[in-house]
């Protein structure tokens, strides 16, 4: 596992369906076997796993009338940010927290399932490493504050079109309500830290 999952996990690898089952097992091993993954895991898979949470490849399908664009990177954009959160609770001494808090300038402006995975850990990290996460939380300003005063619209037009409004600006203030958890988990640190940030909102 040590050496294949090294070399597929690379960020230049095309083979996306092998690298999602290379997740997946280390993300099982680390849920079920988390004394193993402190032998197996090293930094430079690690490194690969904060590679790939801004992978993106796109393939437009055709679809006859119109074309619909897919984000094959998705998937694996969500998996290897599952397997980084574990990584979090089984070995975080070994994760570069630099590295890793400078992706989420992507990932707060990324697709809305990838931001709550954000969020949840940006609160996770907020309480297990809270002095680094301040010195590095002006990259997160801007795409939190974007998403807490995003203006939503709906369309009440007709009934079916209501109904799928109405879930979408649920799905929406979801959102907004989950990045104001994060603003609010800073604040407490940001309160309490010797290193305080001036420039957090």
């Amino acid at each position: 596992l040590n050496y294949t999952s090294t070399y597929i996990l690379t960020f230049d690898s095309i083979d996306i369906d092998t690298r999602k089952v290379i997740i997946l097992v280390i993300t099982n091993i680390l849920h079920y076997n988390p004394e193993i993954a402190r032998y197996i895991i090293n930094s430079q898979i690690i490194n690969s796993l904060i590679h790939i949470l801004e992978f993106k490849q796109e393939k437009i399908v055709d679809l006859g009338p119109f074309k619909h664009r897919v984000d094959e990177g998705l998937p694996l954009r969500k998996s290897s940010l599952t397997c980084m959160d574990l990584l979090l609770d089984v070995i975080p001494e070994i994760i570069d927290m630099s590295s890793f808090l400078s992706k989420f300038t992507i990932l707060l402006n990324d697709k809305d399932e990838v931001k709550l995975q954000a969020h949840q850990v940006l609160i996770k990290l907020s309480h297990t490493v809270p002095d680094i996460l301040l010195s590095e939380c002006l990259i997160i300003i801007d795409p939190l504050d974007k998403t807490i005063n995003k203006k939503i619209t709906t369309n009440t037009t007709a009934n079916t079109e209501s109904t799928n409004a109405s879930v979408e600006t649920e799905r929406a203030l979801d959102v907004i309500r989950s990045a104001k958890r994060v603003v609010i988990s800073i604040n407490s640190i940001n309160d309490k830290s010797s290193v305080k940030n001036d420039n957090w909102i």
